[in-house]
């Protein structure tokens, strides 16, 4: 499993390396924060829990480090996120981002990526529009959380880069579960990536009902 992440994750990077247009930095963009979206999801639910306690937990940065390191699952997960991380660097993804066309453009490619896109108009119309801002807050919120970690260097950053981006992914799927109430039938259409239940309660350790079974 690793070894197939490890691959996956350099091919991310590699793909990421190309001259670009405004539309291609866009796509790698987006792509990074989907890679790093499907990271996430794709952690079994011991290995989430884990890491979320141990983020969440009183231990110093080294023995979160300590900690996590052994784990097949979560050293995958972060493996994505170290080479998606240098993508974002070599394409000045924070001077792209700061423009606000731009940071719409990343916000469409994501919508369709993680959150499926729009369905059919007419009656979902609401539906379509309560999705497109849940991509939008994701987008923001999934590139502007992680800058944070950049005051650390060494093997903390992705765990940290990781921690920021559970955040995101928890606001995100309580988004997804209010436009589907919202919105009854309208719902699946389009694809994208169906989160685990867990994921909403990142940063939960004392009660959480998917860690503490």
């Amino acid at each position: 499993m690793k070894k197939i992440i490890l691959i996956t994750a350099s091919l991310i990077f590699c793909g990421f390396a190309k001259s670009q247009t405004n539309d291609d930095t866009a796509t790698t963009i987006a792509d990074a924060i989907i890679a790093r979206a499907i990271a996430i999801n794709n952690l079994p639910q011991s290995d989430y829990c884990y890491f979320n306690t141990t983020m969440n937990g009183n231990l110093s940065n080294e023995d979160i480090v300590t900690a996590l390191s052994g784990n097949t699952e979560i050293e995958g997960m972060l493996t994505i996120f170290e080479a998606t991380e240098e993508a974002l660097i070599d394409v000045g993804a924070s001077e792209f981002a700061s423009k606000v066309d731009n940071m719409n453009l990343i916000a469409i490619k994501v919508g369709v990526g993680v959150f499926g896109g729009t369905i059919n108009g007419g009656p979902c119309s609401v539906y379509n529009a309560a999705m497109a801002e849940c991509a939008t807050d994701y987008s923001a919120c999934a590139f502007w959380g992680g800058l944070g970690c950049a005051a650390f260097s060494g093997p903390f950053v992705a765990p940290c880069l990781a921690a920021a981006f559970g955040i995101c992914t928890a606001s995100a799927r309580t988004c997804i579960g209010s436009a589907k109430a919202g919105s009854p039938g309208c719902s699946g259409g389009g694809g994208g990536i169906i989160f685990n239940p867990w994921v909403e309660t990142w940063g939960i350790t004392t009660s959480n009902p998917y860690c503490n079974q």
